[in-house]
């Protein structure tokens, strides 16, 4: 794998893994705030 198909593989991983653990921090606190 050449070092901008690697770059790009993690770039790639980095936003799909971010958006997924960003969603799941704003649910907690979603459901925190409306059980309160």
């Amino acid at each position: 794998m050449s070092a901008m198909a690697a770059d790009t593989f993690f770039v790639w991983c980095a936003r799909f893994w971010g958006r997924r653990a960003w969603a799941a921090v704003l649910h907690t606190f979603y459901i925190n705030y409306t059980i309160l």
